[in-house]
């Protein structure tokens, strides 16, 4: 041992001088020593104290790297400094207790919370780790940050419950100054964070998240929760989007957030083994950007302001290789789940929808969105066992564009997704394969094997309608099971047969063309014989797909001339998605 280590902390301790310990009405004084070290050398890092209420003598010991491995009973306190003293009792297995110490606290020589926190944390990492344990509230009148927390676990001593954060009576921290709030972690190994509520009671300030971790690894949140009332603030975020400021492989479980829009928990780029259980969100939303190969088990969001769960990609990393098991949106603002760009295999096992769209958005999915501005790829999501309370009138699921993903839909009951699917025509023929239960279902006649190398299943129908001819044109809307024929139909063939010779003032020929959304470049079918009993059939080859709710089909001369007499009859084939 460096006997001059010991030398030197006779300066800390001085042997004339008593230290005044006034919390307790206690005086420390030095005494001689106690302890001798394998070489013999008399280490004087001993002081006595003597209580005053018990008469006892209680022996200090001086705090030094140097000297931490002598032995230290029960009844010895470590000195860490001339102002700190924690006593073993309070420091078993290194656990600190804070708010069972305020004689520590005046030790510690700082007046507010904040600061005491911080030192209670250096007190723990110079220990090499240990536990901070708290049950009384603490009031943080600045932002804290503390950093390379190894081996720590921070915890409130009573389980704190409180879904809509108004009562606590138990272990929380509350930011005072608004507009300077937060406690971040950066850089932490075996870290444990639990049984701690957060609070912000302000409704203006700072959005900067409640809590924040990123640049580490092995950890636990269990039973946080979290109450910020700014306008648009955040409560929990993992992670700063790049690769050494990540946070991953933790386990986060029982965590709620109340707030007034904002996020409720981020997870973000390259983070990855993560696992969420039974996490809510209310009043804001999840974002989830870049994450990897994580999962999300009986989660829940409630009331969010804008979509339920945000699910993207950035440029530092995707988002894939997500699963969400029975996970809920309920109350949101426009989609429950909603994908972005720079996502690929996302599968959602049984997702639950319970009235979103609550601002009654045209064009989105009341359950899942999938949006993609060309930027970036969109591939792989998987939808099994979906349930979508809708009373929005949209769509349950909805695409965007051709660019949207590739859709597997399976294990439907017909009845929880009654809405269906709706979007970019193209996508809906083109990318979706649904795997249905054809009791429930009507059965599916026809598998194609489309341009992408994929199966798309379609009921094939058709439909008829026979009218008489007049004016300058007549309209023929057709319907089946009865509807009208709409959107997700795609065209196959149409039989046209003249009953009624046409009769008109000037014109050689009849036209069919199409209306009301016929996604064609050119919508003429045939030039038809006027005779009775003339008849054409007419092949769709362009996999002409009808857009709009209504299928028109009109009839005209091919100089627009009036018409006298005539009588038609139509049957349409087609295949309708289900």
């Amino acid at each position: 041992m460096n006997n001059s280590n010991l030398q030197n902390q006779d300066k800390t301790v001085p042997a004339s001088e008593s230290i005044q310990d006034n919390s307790l009405n206690n005086t420390c004084t030095p005494c001689e020593s106690l302890y001798n070290d394998s070489q013999s050398s008399v280490a004087s890092d001993i002081i006595k104290r003597i209580d005053k209420k018990t008469g006892e003598n209680v022996n200090y010991r001086l705090f030094d790297n140097s000297v931490y491995n002598f032995p230290i009973d029960d009844n010895i306190y470590k000195i860490f400094d001339q102002n700190t003293y924690v006593k073993t009792s309070f420091t078993v297995n290194n656990t600190i207790f804070l708010d069972e110490m305020d004689d520590v606290y005046d030790s510690f020589n700082e007046k507010d919370d904040a600061a005491k926190f911080e030192k209670a944390i250096d007190t723990l990492k110079t220990l090499k780790g240990g536990t901070l344990r708290f049950s009384k509230p603490l009031s943080f009148n600045k932002k804290v940050e503390v950093s390379d927390l190894i081996g720590i676990t921070i915890e409130g001593v009573q389980s704190p419950y409180s879904l809509q954060g108004v009562n606590f009576n138990c272990g929380y921290i509350e930011f005072t100054k608004p507009d300077d709030i937060g406690l971040v972690i950066n850089g932490f190994r075996d870290l444990t964070l639990k049984n701690i509520n957060f609070v912000c009671r302000e409704a203006t300030g700072s959005t900067d998240y409640l809590l924040e971790i990123f640049k580490g690894y092995d950890f636990e949140i269990n039973n946080l929760k979290f109450r910020n009332k700014v306008l648009g603030g955040n409560c929990l975020k993992l992670g700063r989007d790049t690769g050494i400021l990540c946070a991953f492989q933790g386990d986060i479980s029982r965590v709620t957030t109340v707030q007034n829009g904002g996020t409720g928990i981020y997870t973000g780029q390259t983070n990855t083994s993560l696992n969420f259980r039974s996490c809510y969100v209310g009043g804001g939303r999840w974002h989830i950007k870049g994450t990897v190969y994580s999962a999300f088990i009986s989660c829940a969001c409630d009331g969010s302001n804008d979509n339920g769960y945000v699910i993207e990609g950035g440029d530092q990393s995707r988002a894939h290789t997500l699963t969400f098991i029975s996970c809920g949106a309920e109350a949101a603002n426009r989609s429950g789940f909603w994908v972005g760009s720079y996502v690929y295999n996302i599968t959602f096992i049984a997702p639950h929808s319970g009235e979103n769209n609550q601002g009654l958005h045209p064009g989105i999915g009341e359950l899942l969105m999938l949006e993609n501005n060309g930027i970036g790829e969109q591939e792989a999501i998987r939808v099994s066992n979906p349930a979508s309370l809708n009373k929005s009138g949209n769509a349950d699921i909805y695409g965007t564009s051709s660019r949207c993903a590739f859709l597997i839909l399976d294990s439907v009951y017909k009845a929880s997704l009654g809405k269906g699917i709706d979007g970019d025509s193209d996508w809906r023929y083109n990318k979706v394969l649904q795997i249905t239960d054809e009791s429930l279902f009507p059965k599916i006649a026809s598998n194609t094997i489309n341009q992408y190398g994929r199966i798309s299943s379609y009921t094939r129908k058709s439909a008829n309608i026979t009218g008489n001819l007049s004016g300058t044109e007549t309209w023929f809307y057709l319907q089946s099971e009865g509807a009208y024929i709409g959107k997700d139909t795609k065209l196959l063939g149409l039989t046209i047969q003249v009953n009624k010779t046409i009769t008109s003032s000037t014109g050689s020929s009849g036209i069919l063309t199409f209306g009301d959304g016929m996604n064609t470049n050119s919508d003429v079918i045939s030039n038809i014989g006027l005779a009775a009993g003339s008849k054409i059939f007419h092949t769709f080859k362009n996999n002409e797909f009808v857009d709009f709710n209504h299928l028109g089909i009109r009839f005209h001369m091919n100089d627009n001339s009036v018409i006298n007499d005539g009588n038609i009859s139509l049957e349409l084939f087609y295949e309708k998605l289900y």
